[in-house]
């Protein structure tokens, strides 16, 4: 990667989920029932790993489905996890599914991102009300990464209320999920948006809210401003990987004068 390098062998792969997990090797020999000698050889490449060794090590360490393929590809083996898109036969009904949560969240808005952000669906109540926002119906067609979308100076960044509070926090998420996911697609989007940042204002900022024990997004146009917090959805027994990876967010009013708002503009 471009701000470490690149790790491509098994040993430097499990050494790196070792420490990202915070195993010591004698740790993790004992929770994977192997020896820590072995396990010091594996590390090295002294000594390749067995299959089951690999999915019971990927097992301890809770690496996602993706993970647990690459873990697999490392040491010489072919992936165990499918990878559908949502256009499948197969994933019929997940995609049913995430239709009807987005459908019963509105009138506020709801969307599904991949683990790289980008946007997958989202329903009518976050194109009501960033089109409300921006007076463009068309600002949604132009953005496919959530991030994208909030760091953009054509996007909704011009509207956010509290966005140096909020940069910190979401640069910081995605400079952190890079590295732990050794991903160069996240850190082109850390960078992108990082450069955003840097080249023109941001509006102005405020200060956390001392009286709610979560970060608010606050949006505003003219004098009305709207708050809301939100809250992630995952797939708990997926067995693929593209499920595995989706995230379901929806947003809520943080206090009664967003939910008036949100009826009156958007219900």
């Amino acid at each position: 990667m471009l701000h470490q390098s690149a790790i491509d062998t098994f040993g430097d792969l499990l050494k790196h989920w070792r420490k990202a997990r915070r195993f010591s090797q004698m740790e993790l020999a004992l929770t994977a029932n192997v020896s820590t000698r072995h396990l010091s050889f594996v590390e090295t490449g002294r000594s390749k790993p067995g299959y089951d060794l690999v999915l019971r090590l990927a097992e301890v360490l809770s690496l996602s489905l993706q993970h647990t393929n690459a873990l697999l590809v490392a040491a010489g083996y072919a992936p165990r996890y499918s990878a559908w898109s949502l256009d499948d036969d197969k994933t019929g009904m997940v995609r049913a599914a995430l239709e009807r949560m987005l459908m019963q969240h509105e009138p506020y808005p709801a969307l599904v991102t991949t683990r790289h952000y980008d946007l997958i669906m989202v329903n009518n109540g976050t194109r009501l009300l960033v089109g409300w926002l921006t007076g463009d119906e068309n600002v949604m067609s132009r953005f496919s990464n959530s991030y994208q979308l909030l760091f953009a100076s054509n996007g909704l960044r011009p509207y956010l209320a509290n966005f140096d509070l909020l940069k910190r926090m979401m640069l910081r998420r995605l400079y952190e999920e890079s590295i732990t996911y050794q991903s160069e697609a996240l850190f082109r989007l850390y960078e992108s948006c990082l450069g955003e940042t840097m080249v023109s204002e941001v509006a102005q900022s405020t200060a956390p809210d001392s009286q709610l024990p979560i970060m608010t997004l606050g949006l505003r146009k003219g004098d009305l401003e709207a708050r809301f917090f939100s809250t992630i959805t995952s797939f708990g027994t997926a067995i693929d990987v593209t499920t595995q990876e989706l995230r379901i967010e929806c947003f809520f009013p943080a206090d009664d004068l967003t939910q008036h708002l949100i009826q009156r503009v958007l219900g």
